[in-house]
């Protein structure tokens, strides 16, 4: 049986590493840093809650009909969200303390 393909990246220090396919992919990805920003929620917060234990600035970014739907469907959905977790808008994504 031949093994899963795995992606691999070059970090900002030049440095090639291999993720898995799990929780230990985005530790990678954002070790070392406070802040992390998820460009959609997906269906599970409290996966997401889970990876970003260890940092202390969360930012969200979502699509307005994609939260209308939310708010229409799920009326309270936004109870879940952590209180220090800040939604942001597109046009401030490139402004954000990264």
């Amino acid at each position: 049986m031949a093994r899963p393909r795995r992606p691999h990246i070059v970090t900002l220090q030049g440095k090639t590493i291999t993720l898995s396919t799990d929780a230990q992919a985005f530790e990678q990805l954002c070790a070392g840093g406070e802040a992390v920003l998820f460009m959609g929620l997906g269906p599970d917060l409290d996966s997401l809650k889970c990876l970003v234990r260890k940092h202390t600035c969360i930012f969200w970014c979502e699509h307005p009909d994609f939260i209308a739907q939310l708010d229409t469907l799920t009326p309270g959905w936004r109870r879940g969200l952590p209180g220090h977790w800040q939604r942001v808008f597109p046009e401030d994504v490139s402004s954000l303390p990264m």
